[in-house]
């Protein structure tokens, strides 16, 4: 059994002229949105084993805060430009890559692929993933290449935020 959590990037800054999209970083909001998703990990115990996030400012914010809650050493964070500029089917490679003593694995991502990703392992089809949203998968897999197979996940956790 394998736990695949997918996370969104939470709330950046909007896109202006003095930033390009990659390095733009978290708001108060995001920042606060990032440290409950890490809450909420902690308290369900939903420790990862390893976090994998896109080298994007924002999102690797939105990882390290993340990781502090849990706790999770920030040394520790991959990142992966498969995660910033790819499709769900690119992601589907890279997960399938990780090491099989990894039995919990989080992604931190992007919309629309991190959506898409989502949509393709689970049983149950979503239609948005918010900023900062958290959707945790039980994977019926022992090895994460037998994802390649497509078998889908069922739903094992998930957390949405609204804040002010």
């Amino acid at each position: 059994m394998k736990i695949l959590t997918l996370v969104r990037h939470a709330k950046a800054e909007d896109l202006n002229t003095s930033l390009t999209d990659f390095e733009r970083t978290l708001t108060h909001k995001g920042k606060k949105q990032s440290k409950f998703a890490g809450e909420f990990l902690r308290k369900k115990n939903h420790i990862p084993d390893l976090i994998i996030c896109s080298p994007a400012s924002r999102t690797y914010q939105t990882a390290a805060l993340i990781a502090v809650e849990i706790p999770y050493p920030k040394d520790k964070i991959k990142t992966d430009f498969k995660i910033y500029d790819s499709d769900e089917n690119s992601m589907l490679e890279l997960i399938c890559a990780t090491n099989n003593n990894v039995r919990h694995l989080l992604l931190c991502g992007h919309n629309p692929t991190i959506l898409l990703l989502a949509n393709l392992l689970n049983e149950t089809k979503r239609n948005h993933f918010k900023k900062s949203y958290v959707l945790g998968l039980e994977l019926k897999i022992n090895h994460w290449i037998d994802l390649f197979k497509l078998q889908k996940g069922k739903e094992k956790f998930s957390f949405e935020q609204e804040i002010e």
